[in-house]
């Protein structure tokens, strides 16, 4: 068996400055034999996986202003997605939960701004929209990368050659989750273990996440050796996030008893200073 993957592009270009694209692609994934979903039943690969793409973009560049030069990049998109296999949809902590979506469909669009101020610096600003869905037995729900609006905001400072200085900040809507139902088992009157059942999948949304990231960079090359070194603080503010929401098994500190069944929000990292160098011969 084969399968063909036939794509089309087309630019225009409307102005000198100016460009405008669409695109569209039908794309094969076959299934490997890891991405079987034995435990489902299945013991056969069948037909790959199938994406569609739709794609309509424009893209306009050294657009001048009173000070600067400006540029801006924006994009829509719809994807169709066909004969897909099991997922696994819960990670971490959590127990696993397997899902076996058999199509779905993302859409969503994003705009990108760069502005160059001057020869030493730089800000750019984007921001995305997006919606993925997949259904099971024709019941839809969110895929976990379904991220509804996302704002990235960045400035770099030239300080001199070689001496770089950059901020980001990010932030995105709460991606979704299946909430967590922690539910206790008891033997001879004796709490001994939490299990968890689990609510319609992905039906809640984990908190809205963001983080400002400082990085300063010195850069240093000859003709035998490149050396970078840089300095970086990750989530300077350190911002509440919440990775996921997990089962939490409670103990007496003194008998190491068990004696609460819950849930509690796993953080990422808080504020997190990095060193790193990186050298090449």
């Amino acid at each position: 068996r084969f399968d063909l993957s036939p794509r089309l592009g087309l630019a225009f270009r409307l102005r000198p400055s100016m460009v405008l694209r669409i695109a569209w692609g039908r794309y094969h994934q076959p299934i490997d034999l890891m991405s079987i979903p034995i435990e489902a039943g299945v013991t056969k690969a069948g037909a790959s996986e199938v994406a569609t793409h739709y794609i309509f973009g424009v893209e306009s560049s050294n657009i001048s202003s009173a000070i600067g030069s400006l540029s801006l990049k924006a994009e829509l998109y719809l994807k169709d997605f066909d004969h897909l296999v099991g997922e696994v949809q819960d990670f971490g902590r959590k127990s696993q939960m397997l899902m076996y979506p058999n199509q779905g469909a993302a859409f969503g669009g994003d705009v990108f701004i760069s502005y160059l101020i001057s020869n030493r610096l730089t800000t750019s600003l984007g921001y995305a929209y997006g919606h993925a869905q997949a259904e099971v037995n024709g019941m839809p729900y969110d895929r976990d990368y379904d991220q509804r609006h996302s704002v990235t905001a960045n400035l770099n400072w030239r300080i001199k050659d070689g001496l770089h200085l950059n901020t980001s900040w990010r932030f995105h809507s709460g991606l979704p989750y299946t909430e967590i139902h922690p539910e206790s088992v008891f033997a001879q009157g004796r709490l001994i273990d939490c299990r968890a059942s689990y609510g319609k999948v992905n039906a809640l949304r984990l908190p809205d996440y963001q983080s400002l990231d400082l990085r300063l960079t010195r850069s240093k090359r000859d003709r035998k050796l490149s050396l970078n070194w840089y300095v970086q603080i990750l989530n300077l503010y350190n911002h509440s996030n919440v990775h996921e929401y997990a089962l939490d098994k409670a103990r007496d500190p003194k008998t190491d008893q068990l004696i609460n069944c819950d849930t509690r929000a796993e953080p990422p990292f808080p504020i997190l200073p990095m060193l790193g160098i990186e050298a090449a011969f």
